[in-house]
């Protein structure tokens, strides 16, 4: 956990034994460092890239400011700063931060471009993908 964190943790633990349900409490102490938050969204998001290209065999493409995107919209993921939907050409995926008008465009083809932390969409059909 001290790995993941990137911090030095204290801790305690005690377990009961004398109980019908053996058990353990334990207790973590240490600092949390600012960058925290983007330390487990970068963590969560190289889970979420692998476990994807396990289960599907398409290609992470790591998405850059000015890269077009294109590909069908898939479900959103939640995670722990914020959601994200998959775009899918068939070869390859990029991971985009969720926009709530993407809900009426679940499994259909769109193309935008990265802008910053967030993409310009355009909401109308991409053709040529091979679907």
């Amino acid at each position: 956990m001290e790995t993941d964190l990137r911090t030095h943790l204290d801790w305690v633990a005690i377990d009961h034994r004398d109980t019908d349900h053996p058990h353990s409490h334990g207790v973590l102490r240490g600092t949390l460092k600012p960058n925290l938050l983007s330390i487990v969204r970068d963590g969560q998001l190289i889970a979420v890239t692998r476990s994807i290209e396990l289960n599907t065999g398409l290609t992470y493409r790591k998405t850059r400011e000015g890269d077009s995107i294109r590909g069908a919209c898939r479900p959103l993921l939640d995670l722990a700063s914020n959601r994200i939907s998959m775009l899918d050409d068939g070869i390859g995926f990029n991971l985009v931060p969720w926009w709530s008008l993407m809900e009426e465009y679940l499994a259909q083809e769109l193309r935008g471009v990265a802008v910053g932390s967030a993409s310009s969409w355009d909401f109308s059909r991409a053709h040529g993908l091979g679907r």
